[in-house]
């Protein structure tokens, strides 16, 4: 069950972009800001997925990827730049009002205090972590994108979204995991290997955006 619901995320997540795509640009940054948003909180959700332990969060980190990318491919590098800033600042708005909020007294009727001290108590080593890794993967896949601009569309796709999405692994595990958990490589070449499995199925409806649009936009910016 739990491949399967993984299975339809990676198709929800790359499909509802390329919907919004066609609405513009507004909202297309706003669903990439949602998608990095849940990101970031499914961290927390644990789930066992072909026989392995791994947080629910890699559709929704491939969809923020994918997001930033076709802002660049349909709206030009600085839009990209721009939402990815605009992003971090509302992820670091989020973590400052989650923690505000955390420390208010629940009232004697307040059921849900419990819970949400569960989602939102991570320690600051991890929620810095995850800022400072997503602000440098983004940038750092703006960058090999913009690089490979004269380059068959669907290879600098992927090529961009591999070497992001590896830097993104990479950092975070040893940023917010080193000294926690160990063996820590095992993690590390286990979680890269399911978001190249999600990347190849998002990349691929990626690709087929050019197609969807059919010429709503210049492609010369």
């Amino acid at each position: 069950m739990n491949e399967a619901l993984f299975f339809l995320q990676i198709i929800l997540c790359p499909l509802s972009l390329l919907i919004v795509l066609r609405w513009g640009k507004a909202p297309l940054v706003a669903l990439t800001a949602v998608q990095a948003l849940l990101a970031n909180l499914f961290l927390m959700k644990q789930i066992d997925l072909f026989g392995l332990t791994l947080t629910s969060s890699d559709p929704f980190a491939l969809g923020t990827l994918l997001g930033i990318t076709l802002i660049q491919e349909y709206f030009g590098e600085k839009s990209a730049k721009e939402t990815v800033k605009a992003i971090f600042g509302a992820l670091l708005f989020f973590t400052l009002a989650a923690k505000i909020q955390l420390c208010t007294l629940p009232a004697a009727a307040d059921r849900a205090h419990p819970a949400f001290e569960i989602l939102f108590s991570s320690t600051p080593r991890i929620v810095l972590s995850s800022l400072v890794v997503f602000f440098i993967a983004q940038r750092v896949e703006i960058w090999i994108y913009g690089a490979l601009s004269k380059s068959w569309y669907p290879l600098r796709l992927f090529l961009s979204l591999f070497v992001a999405q590896g830097l993104d692994t990479l950092l975070f595990s040893f940023a917010a995991l080193y000294g926690l958990i160990s063996p820590l490589l095992p993690i590390i070449v286990t979680s890269f290997g399911i978001k190249c499995l999600v990347l190849a199925c998002g990349a691929s409806f990626a690709a087929l955006s050019r197609r969807w649009i059919n010429g709503k936009y210049d492609l010369s910016v």
